[in-house]
């Protein structure tokens, strides 16, 4: 490769190195309630670590994902979606799992880059469903080089 090239996708690199660094990553998480109760039941917060914000093709991403219950009682079985969304809108990934949760609980997942999706930036979705709620979400951005 030539060496401007070379020092072009470095320079680059740093540019969005350095924009992620200073991005803050927590999104305003949702809010999720029942349809005729103005009354909210779950709030969901989704993370990146710095460390998994600049990521190669084929990678991994750590996410942390608080989901607090802040309506009602009791435990309820709700469905954890999550969504890798590349630069250009498209759906990549997509995971779901069935989860239970009273009051508050913190899912840790990694999440596997297909290779040869494009750089840029991506995000990653979660969202908290259930029947008889308006689901919520949150998402956090990152870099893939």
């Amino acid at each position: 490769m030539d060496k401007r090239l070379i020092l072009l996708l470095f320079v680059l690199f740093a540019v969005f190195a350095a924009a992620l660094y200073t991005f803050e990553n927590k999104h305003p998480t949702g809010l999720a309630s029942k349809d005729n109760v103005d009354e909210p039941l779950f709030q969901a917060a989704l993370t990146i670590p710095k460390e998994y914000r600049v990521v190669s093709d084929g990678g991994q991403v750590l996410s942390y994902l608080e989901v607090k219950r802040i309506g009602g009682s009791g435990r309820m079985d709700v469905v954890l979606e999550y969504e890798l969304i590349s630069p250009r809108g498209e759906v990549v990934e997509r995971k779901s799992e069935t989860v239970a949760v009273e009051t508050e609980n913190s899912f840790v997942r990694y999440i596997n880059l297909p290779y040869n999706k494009g750089f840029g930036f991506y995000t990653l979705s979660a969202r908290v469903k259930h029947p008889e709620i308006k689901e919520t979400f949150s998402e956090a951005t990152f870099f893939v080089y």
